[in-house]
């Protein structure tokens, strides 16, 4: 059998692409995609053939429907005759979001078109579909004697796939565009409008072990004329690889970077508004900062922010040491704080993403990688 975890040289991506959610049949659709219930990758049966499914109460559609459906030509009767059937054989008067994603994969998933598929132990698949067409339960039931395709469960409704790298770590394979769009609750979600998506899938297809950051940051910080540029470009790499777990190992990395006697990420406050994300540790000045991390490229709560740090100031002074408090953000827009009041909370330190940047410029991005993939104590 091939080896599927295994990288590629160079791929490409010539098909739509589409993130598809493979849970709402437990075991049986992930052994039907090649999982066991570990979520190991083997070959599901003797002709080594690979289908993932939908549901979204599908198992209501009846065959003769599906076909008038897909006989129409014409996109937006199709989509009114989808609708109209919904409400006769699926929904009745319920209009749930989740028949977007029926739709989508019955009507619009066509062969050559990409799966990005979240797992279940913290990774994730890409998959090609290699069949012209939908396949119905019939067509492959015989093949899975141990699985109930009866009218009871929501398993109906195929498509064949081929395995294009599976059993990918989302902390070592995707970058912050993948991780973020994994996290949405959709089953089906097309991702082909964004160019990004595409070079995020190729990145992961084709990185041997992980990703790395002090690889893209080099680069960018090199192909940089002005040191202005360097501090942009350097930001700009690094949020890539970027999502809000990251960015606090980042900082905490940085503590240790400048020679902080511990660094560590603090428990989560999930009561409350006091909170502080990073305690770094100078043990020879007796100086303690704490940070309030907000990874955000566009937009960002300060507010939230400072209420967070400034409430865990009250509670946090320890004598012996001076403690210093700060706002840690991550986008590259420095006009953030000119919207908020700052001088109610004196003494606690906004950071910007430019500033930050500096900083670890300043530092040198030298063995930045174990910010992401080394130990997290």
């Amino acid at each position: 059998m091939k080896d599927y975890k295994n990288a590629y040289k160079k791929y490409e991506i010539k098909g739509n692409v589409w993130l598809h959610r493979n849970n709402h049949n437990g075991d049986a659709a992930w052994k039907l995609l090649g999982f066991d219930k570990n979520g190991n990758f083997t070959n599901p049966n003797s002709t080594g053939e690979y289908f993932i499914s939908v549901g979204c109460y599908s198992k209501k559609l009846k065959v003769e429907s599906y076909n008038r459906i897909a006989s129409i030509k014409n996109k937006n009767e199709k989509w009114a005759e989808f609708e109209k059937t919904c409400s006769e054989e699926l929904y009745g008067n319920w209009r749930p979001k989740f028949r977007y994603s029926l739709w989508r994969f019955l009507f619009e998933f066509k062969e050559g078109d990409i799966l990005l598929v979240p797992g279940n132990h913290k990774d994730f698949h890409v998959f090609s579909i290699v069949s012209k067409e939908p396949i119905m339960r019939n067509e492959i039931k015989e093949q899975y004697p141990e699985i109930n395709f009866d009218d009871e469960h929501d398993f109906h409704y195929f498509w064949k796939v081929e395995p294009i790298r599976v059993e990918m770590k989302r902390d070592m394979l995707a970058d912050s565009a993948l991780t973020s769009r994994m996290k949405i609750r959709g089953t089906t979600s097309d991702l082909s409008k964004d160019e990004k998506y595409k070079a995020s899938i190729i990145k992961s297809l084709t990185t041997e072990k992980r990703l790395s950051p002090e690889s893209d940051a080099a680069l960018a910080i090199t192909n940089a004329d002005t040191p202005e540029s360097k501090v942009n470009e350097l930001m700009l790499s690094l949020q890539e690889n970027l999502d809000d777990g990251k960015f606090e190992k980042l900082i905490k990395w940085y503590f240790k970077k400048k020679g902080a006697d511990s660094s560590k990420r603090l428990s989560k406050n999930t009561h409350g508004e006091k909170d502080a994300d990073i305690e770094a540790v100078f043990e020879a000045l007796r100086v303690k900062v704490y940070v309030q991390a907000k990874k955000h490229d566009k937009s960002v709560d300060l507010e939230k922010a400072l209420t967070q740090i400034s409430e865990y100031r009250k509670e946090n002074e320890e004598a012996g040491y001076t403690c210093l408090y700060w706002v840690i953000y991550s986008s590259l827009d420095e006009s953030f704080a000119d919207n908020y009041d700052v001088e109610k909370y004196e003494g606690i330190r906004i950071i910007s993403g430019v500033e930050f940047g500096g900083m670890l410029l300043a530092a040198g991005t030298d063995g930045i990688d174990e910010a992401f993939y080394g130990n997290d104590e």
